[in-house]
């Protein structure tokens, strides 16, 4: 990869994307994106509104991410848009297309790795299913340089179960032999500069941590770590007749996600390998005076 005129386009100036954005060289780099609304210096761009003029936006972006999710009915709106605007990219080195490991659907707790079957059970996974599917055949139809990243529940600074309990959101829903995978944001980012500088075309990668993990676990940490005492448990069977479709989908589904071939394809060590070290680091970066609830 070369080192000079780096242009990184994000299609979703999203908690990813804009994390993504501070962790790169800004002596290397230029970026810019989309929201979907209306704001100064950012491009709009919704399914109802493609981008202006793409032919010049795009002509010097040399790395792309799309953390856009596809649209019910509509797919994958950056595609449906502008697929014909992507081959003529002459300076395109890397596509990132942030994916979720809600594609492996239910294994009841058995081990997912990139070779594993996807069989989403969402309908919301079974888009981003499609969404991968059709991104990988227009990328091998037009020798697009294609990476697909699975990313589970995403965590970092001012998005965690700190801010939670902070807030008295928190909710210690127990369930049996249930485990979550999750990635703290930083990792996420290391993993797709990795990609970026070693790009390795039509990889699927597998970005968790390395310690799957009970939500009451994650919960119960988090609490004794702020010196609080924790929400009170509650079972899954009661806690779900207030969830919604969308929260209720996570918890249906049990799984392990293996994150070896990931680390080892782009040499790769966490920051976080487990929610213990990502959460204590938040803790201690906190600028703001604790909050302790009562619940």
């Amino acid at each position: 990869m070369s080192d000079s005129n780096l242009n990184l386009f994000c299609f979703g100036l999203g908690y990813c994307a804009l994390r993504l954005i501070k962790s790169l060289d800004i002596t290397r780099w230029s970026h810019t994106g989309t929201k979907q609304k209306t704001y100064p210096n950012i491009i709009t761009f919704n399914e109802n509104q493609p981008l202006l003029k793409p032919e010049l936006l795009l002509k010097s972006i040399t790395h792309l991410l799309i953390s856009i999710p596809p649209k019910p009915c509509l797919g994958d709106i950056v595609l449906l848009h502008h697929k014909n605007d992507f081959p003529k990219m002459k300076k395109l080195q890397w596509i990132g297309y942030l994916s979720t490991t809600g594609v492996y659907g239910n294994t009841k707790g058995e081990l997912v790795t990139e070779s594993s079957k996807p069989k989403p059970t969402s309908e919301r996974s079974q888009r981003r299913l499609k969404a991968e599917k059709d991104w990988m055949l227009f990328a091998k139809k037009h020798s697009l340089p294609l990476h697909i990243f699975r990313l589970p529940g995403i965590y970092g600074p001012n998005r965690s179960v700190i801010d939670q309990l902070n807030k008295g959101t928190a909710h210690r829903i127990v369930k049996k032999n249930h485990r979550f995978s999750r990635i703290h944001v930083d990792d996420i980012c290391q993993i797709l500069i990795a990609s970026m500088k070693n790009p390795n075309f039509g990889d699927i990668y597998n970005v968790c941590d390395d310690v799957p993990a009970a939500p009451e676990e994650v919960v119960n940490f988090a609490a004794n770590l702020m010196g609080i005492k924790a929400p009170p448990r509650i079972p899954f069977s009661k806690a779900k007749l207030n969830m919604s479709q969308m929260a209720l989908s996570f918890w249906n589904d049990n799984r392990i996600v293996d994150n070896s071939a990931t680390k080892k394809s782009l040499g790769i060590t966490l920051k976080y390998p487990s929610y213990q070290e990502g959460l204590t680091a938040i803790y201690k970066d906190q600028p703001d005076p604790i909050i302790k609830p009562n619940y």
